[in-house]
């Protein structure tokens, strides 16, 4: 499959002179803060050689608990026969983790020779990672968002160099968020931002601002054709959509997604139907209903997901029965308020499925009696 692995192995002896830094070498660097560096690098501030710590020694510490573990050994492994990044560095590595305030940040610095590259971490395996997702719904700003400013601003004063900001997932947010709202000065030196398949925001009012608008010709936003991470929360308009391998949820894998002419990612025309619906869906159900509401919906069903502050969503995956029997527990425990909360939660969802739903099969007949009419008209 033409993924970005294939791409390492076709053009990875290429050097950035003969073939210059694109899309794809945005995506693979977004994809390495996946990896666990910090636990093979003593320094989290040190300079390093990327090449020297894409070892296969190294590939276990690097890889484990990280989500696509397989494709991401096999990139490791590209990596060592290609002499494109050989003059690539990494430096000021910063991994934050805080069950008590939802907060899960990683960030990383590539050198390259004429800009730096910071790239954001998405969301990990941990339910910590993916609370703190669901808390963009109703959190003007999210620890990690907040972190993603603080970094950009001081890997600028710290290299006072052009930059790159890139990240997938979550870190597509971050990426686009931290340059929105850093200084101006470091605004003026960015040169572009990747987001590849990340949520937008909360409300619409800051895409008419003036924060946005500095940077809107910067800025590249990928989707996947049946996304469902980026259709979460209000988004960009002029969205990429992108051709993936896989279905639904699986195409939100950077490694699922095709190459073209050996140097951009393959487009599609528009997302798929189902990714639509569950835009205009999820979106109507940010505006009928308010902050607060959110903010105890998402407190209840964490609530049930989650049985410990240090839970991994893997837990479902290895003892599914185990988990849905802890699930049915805790649900048990829920107070007559806090149930009767969710079910109308729960309601207020569905409706809107429905609404948007129903809306659609009235525009697709009023279609249908359209065509009709003309052909009759026709003969």
């Amino acid at each position: 499959m033409k993924n970005i692995v294939y791409y390492l192995k076709k053009h990875g002896n290429k050097s950035f002179n003969e073939l210059e830094f694109n899309e794809i070498d945005s995506l693979i660097l977004s994809q390495l803060s996946y990896l666990y560096f910090e636990k093979i690098c003593k320094d989290l501030n040190g300079y390093y050689k990327l090449k020297d710590y894409l070892k296969v020694d190294y590939i276990y510490d690097l890889c484990k608990g990280a989500m696509n573990y397989k494709w991401n050994i096999r990139l490791v492994r590209a990596f060592q026969d290609t002499k494109r990044y050989d003059e690539l560095y990494f430096s000021d590595i910063d991994p934050r983790f805080d069950t008590s305030n939802n907060q899960q940040f990683y960030a990383m610095t590539f050198h390259l020779k004429d800009f730096i590259y910071i790239s954001f971490r998405g969301t990990d395996l941990s339910f910590n990672g993916w609370r703190e997702d669901f808390n963009m719904w109703f959190k003007e700003e999210t620890p990690c968002q907040r972190d993603s400013i603080e970094y950009v601003e001081k890997i600028y004063d710290k290299y006072k160099k052009n930059m790159i900001i890139g990240g997938h997932s979550k870190g597509g947010n971050l990426a686009f968020y931290s340059s929105m709202y850093c200084k101006d000065e470091v605004v003026d030196k960015i040169l572009k931002i990747y987001s590849f398949d990340g949520p937008g925001l909360k409300d619409k009012e800051p895409f008419l601002s003036y924060e946005y608008f500095r940077i809107k010709n910067r800025l590249v936003t990928f989707s996947s054709a049946a996304s469902i991470v980026a259709v979460l929360l209000y988004h960009v308009d002029n969205v990429e959509f992108l051709k993936s391998s896989s279905v639904s949820i699986l195409q939100h894998s950077a490694y699922n997604w095709h190459i073209e002419n050996d140097k951009r990612l393959l487009r599609t025309k528009n997302n798929e139907l189902l990714s639509r619906f569950l835009d205009r869906s999820l979106t109507r159900f940010l505006t009928v209903s308010k902050a607060r509401e959110r903010q105890r919906f998402v407190d209840i069903l964490f609530y049930l997901a989650q049985d410990n502050p240090d839970a991994s969503i893997m837990e479902i995956r290895h003892h599914p029965l185990k988990y849905l029997r802890s699930v049915r527990m805790r649900k048990r425990l829920l107070s007559k308020h806090q149930y009767k909360f969710l079910k109308l939660e729960l309601k207020k969802m569905s409706l809107c499925f429905k609404e948007v739903f129903f809306e659609r099969m009235q525009n697709r007949k009023k279609k249908i009696a359209k065509k009709l009419l003309l052909s009759k008209k026709q003969d």
